[in-house]
């Protein structure tokens, strides 16, 4: 799995799959040289080409609930048992991704914004580079769009996600970036920031997270006595990802927002090979053993280098406004489901104060 990737896709199925991000898996890099077949635009209309063809205004079909849906060896699976678990096991990620859309439309039209077909395609080939980039480096336009499709193609098919769902996921994001953007700014000063955070000098440490003061007395001793500080991360470590690589982390610079003040403070003040006191840090304790100093790269900030960063910037800002602004209007909803299943999940999830979620006239 790659960071970015997670975030990105974060953003399309923020309410779905948050919490599990996707993994970027090798079938995508052993297929970036294989053509992708295309997936449909957020507005494409065409048929299959062996579809039949008709002028004939689709006819509407009426189900009975208990019809059958298949049959095996002469038993049926009846439509009405097929319904209830599909609305039980999914159907709480689609309702989501319909109320979602449908408060962000209603919040659009309250603020007399309009939001074009184009707009919609735009945020669609937007998304599609967006995940390219996070596997290849690569600048044209069309194979891009290839990657991208076999990144968003696996990613779907991984997490049992349909691309109707994504369609939604892309209109809604196409409201709310324009919804945004005109509130969003980038100072010279979050640009020199960020140069420094990516190009500066950096902090190489280790760590090893405990539950509390006794598990750190009790590594101590072992690395007084001689233990290998690697290793002990590797056993003990709380913190799974950095501790099967020996509670290495990625080098970080001292103004790194995205890792934690009280850490980029304590690896700063050491020397190289000195090892921290125990610190507590959201209530896990923390000894750090700074590994080495990684010094600043030789660029300079460039004017095309500023408006790379600066356009970087407005990206995290835009993806984090975005979802801020669907939360608060999901949290001011009137919202209504009638559905029993569909209530309760949703209320669990998003409602543990009952009186917010109308469930009767």
């Amino acid at each position: 799995m790659t960071r970015r990737l997670a975030v990105i896709l974060s953003v399309f199925f923020y309410w779905s799959c948050a919490a599990h991000p996707p993994q970027a898996t090798s079938t995508v890099s052993e297929r970036l040289d294989q053509p992708a077949r295309p997936i449909e635009s957020p507005h494409s209309t065409e048929l299959p080409a062996d579809a039949p063809q008709t002028n004939e205004p689709a006819e509407e079909v009426h189900v009975e609930p208990d019809e059958a849906l298949a049959w095996i060896n002469g038993r049926r699976i009846r439509r009405a048992t097929f319904d209830k678990m599909l609305l039980e096991s999914h159907g709480l990620a689609v309702l989501e991704q319909l109320i979602a859309l449908q408060l962000v439309k209603d919040r659009a039209m309250q603020d007399g914004i309009t939001v074009t077909e184009a707009d919609v395609q735009a945020e669609y080939d937007r998304s599609l580079g967006e995940l390219a980039r996070t596997v290849a480096h690569e600048d044209d336009p069309a194979r891009l769009k290839n990657i991208g499709e076999q990144v968003l193609r696996d990613f779907l098919r991984e997490k049992n996600f349909s691309l109707a769902e994504y369609r939604i996921s892309v209109e809604r994001n196409a409201y709310l970036r324009i919804m945004v953007q005109a509130d969003l700014t980038v100072s010279d000063e979050q640009v020199r920031e960020e140069f420094e955070r990516r190009f500066g000098r950096k902090a190489l440490v280790r760590h090893i997270v405990l539950p509390d003061l006794d598990a750190v007395v009790a590594v101590r001793q072992q690395l007084e006595s001689g233990a290998d500080f690697a290793e002990l991360a590797s056993s003990y470590s709380l913190h799974s990802i950095s501790g099967s690589a020996g509670g290495l982390l990625p080098p970080f610079a001292r103004g790194d927002a995205q890792v934690p003040g009280l850490l980029r403070e304590i690896a700063f003040g050491l020397e190289p090979g000195g090892l921290s006191s125990a610190v507590n840090i959201d209530g896990r304790y923390h000894l750090v053993r700074l590994e080495r100093f990684v010094e600043a790269d030789d660029d300079t900030l460039t004017p095309s280098l500023a408006s790379e960063l600066r356009m970087a910037l407005q990206g995290r800002q835009s993806r984090q406004a975005m979802q801020d602004l669907e939360r608060q209007l999901l949290d001011q909803a009137d919202i209504r489901i009638e559905e029993e299943v569909l209530r309760h999940q949703f209320m669990t999830k998003h409602r543990p104060d009952p009186s917010g979620l109308r469930t009767e006239d």
